[in-house]
């Protein structure tokens, strides 16, 4: 019975684990689309402000 009662607790602690695992990954996940998205559109505004400059030479 103790067993059982054991087992069923470290399947228990392995599952919360495998959970705290994939809202890690969807969060880091997250954070390098922002991140992307943040470079992106920094160099669009360059590139923006590149021809702008260009267009008055």
């Amino acid at each position: 019975m103790n067993e059982e009662i054991e087992k069923r607790r470290r399947l228990e602690e392995i599952a919360e684990w495998k959970h705290q695992e994939e809202i890690q990954m969807e969060e880091r996940r997250r954070r390098e689309e922002q991140e992307y998205e943040e470079w992106k559109q920094k160099d669009e505004m360059e590139f923006k402000l590149q021809k702008i400059c260009l267009g008055a030479e």
